[in-house]
C-alpha cells in the first residue's frame, strides 16, 4: 500500500486518536494520516501491517468514526491445525501467492498434522 505524500501527514503518538494503540503496541510505532478532504480521513500504522487505527468518514447524520481500542500482539494462544479433511496440494516450481507452501514447508506441515 502506498499513500500519496500530498495527502498524508505524520500523527504523533501523543494524539488522542492513536495514544491508546501507541502505548499498547509495546514497540516504537508511527502513524500516518491520509486525508482526501474534511469528510474522509484515516490513520494507519505501518509497523502493524498498515492497520487502520482510526477513521472519520462523512459528516452530519452520515458521520462514521471508527477507532481501534484494543490490540493483542504475539503468537495466538491456540496453534492453527488444518481440518482433518484438508488436502495438501503439491506445487511444482517456486511458491507464489498467499497460502502456497514449498515442498519443505508442506512436508513439515504433514508431519505435524499426522501426529
Amino acid at each position: 500500500m502506498q499513500l500519496p505524500p500530498a495527502t498524508t501527514k505524520t500523527v504523533p503518538a501523543s494524539d488522542p486518536r492513536v495514544q491508546l494503540i501507541a502505548s499498547a503496541a509495546g514497540i516504537p510505532v508511527t502513524f500516518l494520516e491520509w486525508s482526501t478532504g474534511p469528510t474522509f480521513s484515516t490513520i494507519y500504522c505501518p509497523e502493524l501491517n498498515m492497520l487502520e487505527v482510526w477513521s472519520h468518514r462523512g459528516e452530519g447524520e452520515g458521520l462514521r468514526v471508527r477507532q481501534l481500542t484494543s490490540l493483542l500482539m504475539g503468537e495466538p494462544a491456540i496453534a492453527f491445525v488444518p481440518p482433518e479433511d484438508a488436502s495438501i496440494q503439491r506445487v511444482v516450481g517456486e511458491p507464489r501467492g498467499p497460502g502456497v507452501l514449498s515442498d519443505t514447508e508442506a512436508e513439515s506441515l504433514r508431519s505435524r498434522v499426522s501426529r
